[in-house]
């Protein structure tokens, strides 16, 4: 047994590690001088140059026999160990009965013991002065702070590198608490935490390196990085310390962190961070209004002025909406032209739509770039947090759903979110669940309203309009169901199959009613996108056997304001086979008389708001009456749509339009009605005897 408690400091001389190989080295000679020499007791006690000894025996020691002198008759046998100096270092004290003398090989056995003792001694002495030395190296060369504690929490080393870190020399904190580079507010912490480490706790900071705050001399705080460390040296616990000043690694990755936070574009908080703000807002359990905002035309600013002018647009709405907030929300740019405000701690629609009715009015103010002045307005939807509101995914959909409604009821307004909002997208995804079906069980059907030429009544067309038979709520008009038709992936199929099915009913009818009848079909926006409607057009007239011009398509501004090389490019492919393209609804947008000379239209389509109602005015047939004269000058024919009476029938003849479409001439119809009718609505009979007979 080893037996560590005779043990006396010296604070003035350099403290120098006893490894533990040596300690079971001692105690192996005293169990074996204590068997070999049939001993009552064997003690080996070593001084250290820093003062201590360390002791080691095997057996029952008499109490108090250390203190006494020794001689041949005595019980006690010493035998001293010796440096290599020959100074005392220690000894060997053998307890035997005093008829039991040493034997002359027992005493040589002895001698030799205390021999190997001061060699495993010098041996351990010289590793424990390497291990110091190469410490004292690494610490004066190294650029890092290196500083060892004891465990009463005093300084006992301090490097140079230390010294550059918190601007005390060694001489000043040799000896002082460790607190003394803590932070005021946490040195508390620290002692507490120190204290838990002697005692055994805290272990798996050992090893680790951690960053932790630090404090220099002239009390600036700063962030370090840590390694500690802990060992024995001489049976008391020594900690050291490795610290590497942190400051401008964490600086840096502020910035980088600010960067990846923020848009470059205007400078607003990002689509992350909002996530973040938004997610830790509900963690909170904090009330929030969202307000999610979205540009009304912004693709045009970007197609017609180009992008530097529509990058210039959205620094400027950015600043606009951050002033609007007063500095009391949070902005972030979602992406694209999509903005979005967080009002904190109020959950009051009031107050959200009032925002967004003043960001709007912002927004709305001509903005200077690149010499122009350019107008765009905005619509934002409103969403309040609440106990139907689950998480921030939750809030952000029912914004998005209020924004929805703002678009649909004219753009540049502001609207709420509202419960019944949600059940009208259950509605929509039922209703497209049942889209994906309806082609393939035949739900769909074409029908056909007449074209009528003024200038005999003669049925000489028809347009060709799709309507859904649903199994539950009947015949269904477009209205009910084209808008999300036209967002659904069966929109192309649908498409193609409108344009077969006309064109084989086009077909029969130029056999049945007479040999230059034209069906016309609207095409979805979609189907010039897909890259094959040309293929589509081509395989349809093939396979009804059916001329090009029996075909006419109808394309709408929204399709020609896309200004598209692609769309471009197929109408002029159409037209060259020999199709007819008529421009529909025209008159009621924006789109410029100079791209009828771009387009290869070969007819324009009169809109129904400057034919019939009780709006209609002089002005408006004034309006008709150019629009009929530029297409003549163009080479373009005019359909006039919505004809409801004969008197307008009568005008629209007297101005020059060559086609009538509209309620007087009939309604749409499906096509064995259509073949029954006789155009009485236009004053003479349309249909021959023996096209009846084959409907």
């Amino acid at each position: 047994m080893s037996d560590a408690s005779v043990m006396t400091a010296c604070p003035a001389l350099r403290s120098l590690a006893v490894p533990r190989s040596l300690a079971e080295d001692l105690d192996r000679v005293a169990h074996f001088a204590f068997e070999v020499l049939a001993a009552d007791a064997v003690r080996v006690q070593i001084g250290h140059i820093d003062g201590t000894t360390s002791v080691h025996t095997a057996g029952e020691m008499p109490a108090g026999s250390a203190a006494k002198a020794t001689d041949e008759g005595s019980r006690m046998l010493r035998t001293p160990v010796r440096g290599p100096d020959g100074a005392s270092i220690g000894s060997i004290e053998v307890h035997r009965p005093s008829s039991q003398a040493l034997l002359p090989v027992e005493a040589r056995m002895l001698s030799e013991l205390a021999h190997v003792v001061s060699d495993r001694v010098e041996a351990a002495r010289l590793a424990d002065l390497e291990a110091s030395q190469r410490f004292e190296s690494i610490a004066t060369s190294s650029p890092d702070a290196i500083v060892i504690a004891n465990a009463r929490n005093e300084i006992v080393a301090w490097n140079a590198g230390a010294e550059r870190l918190f601007g005390y020399r060694a001489a000043e904190v040799l000896g002082q608490s460790l607190t003394l580079i803590v932070p005021p507010a946490l040195r508390a912490a620290h002692s507490e935490g120190f204290r838990r480490l002697v005692d055994g706790g805290g272990a798996r900071l050992i090893g680790q390196s951690i960053k932790v705050p630090a404090c220099r001399r002239d009390g600036s705080e700063f962030p370090i990085e840590l390694s500690l460390s802990r060992w024995l040296e001489r049976g008391e616990q020594r900690f050291g310390a490795i610290m590497r000043d942190m400051s401008e690694r964490v600086e840096t990755e502020a910035r980088l962190m600010e960067a990846a936070l923020t848009d470059p574009l205007t400078g607003l908080a990002n689509r992350g961070a909002f996530d973040r703000r938004l997610n830790a807002l509900f963690s909170a359990e904090r009330r929030a209004t969202l307000l999610l905002i979205d540009l009304d035309g912004f693709k045009e600013i970007n197609d017609t002025l180009g992008h530097p002018v529509g990058d210039a647009v959205l620094v400027e709405v950015a600043r606009r909406i951050r002033d609007a907030t007063g500095g009391s929300g949070f902005c972030a740019r979602m992406g694209g032209d999509e903005f979005v405000v967080i009002m904190e701690d109020t959950a009051n629609p009031i107050d959200g739509h009032w925002l967004g009715e003043t960001v709007i009015d912002a927004i709305e103010v001509a903005i200077p770039a690149s010499g122009a002045l350019v107008t765009i307005s905005a619509s934002v939807g409103v969403a309040c947090t609440g106990s139907d509101v689950a998480d921030a995914a939750a809030l952000v959909a029912n914004a998005d759903l209020a924004l929805y409604r703002a678009k649909r009821d004219g753009r540049g307004r502001t609207r709420l979110f509202t419960p019944d909002l949600r059940h009208k997208v259950a509605e929509r995804g039922l209703a497209r669940q049942e889209l994906a079906r309806v082609l393939s069980t035949g739900g769909y059907e074409l029908y056909y309203q007449p074209q009528i030429l003024l200038g005999d009544g003669s049925i000489r067309g028809a347009e060709a309009l799709l309507r859904w038979n649903h199994p539950e709520r009947g015949l269904l008009a477009p209205g009910a169901f084209l808008t999300l038709l036209e967002s659904d992936a069966t929109a192309v199929a649908v498409g193609n199959w409108i344009i077969a099915t006309a064109c084989r009913q086009a077909a029969h009818w130029r056999r049945a009613i007479r040999p230059d009848f034209r069906v016309a079909v609207n095409l979805f926006p979609i189907q010039f996108k897909s890259g094959d409607l040309l293929r589509h057009v081509e395989q349809a007239l093939k396979a009804a056997d059916l001329a090009p011009d029996g075909l006419e398509i109808e394309i709408t501004e929204t399709t020609i304001l896309k200004n598209d090389e692609r769309i471009l490019s197929q109408l002029k492919r159409l037209r060259a086979l020999g199709v007819s393209l008529a421009f529909d609804d025209f008159g009621t947008g924006f789109a410029s008389l100079s791209m009828l000379r771009k387009y290869p239209v070969t007819k324009i389509k009169i809109d129904r708001s400057f034919v019939s109602g009780p709006d209609v005015t002089e002005r408006d047939r004034s309006i008709t009456r150019a629009m009929i004269q530029m297409a003549d000058g163009l080479g373009m024919a005019t359909v006039a749509e919505g004809i409801e009476t004969p008197a307008q029938h009568s005008v629209l003849s007297a101005q020059g339009c060559a086609w009538g479409q509209g309620y007087l001439y009939g309604r749409p119809m499906s096509a064995r009605d259509f073949e029954r009718y006789d155009g009485a609505g236009a004053g003479k009979p349309a249909m021959s005897e023996g096209a009846r007979r084959a409907g």
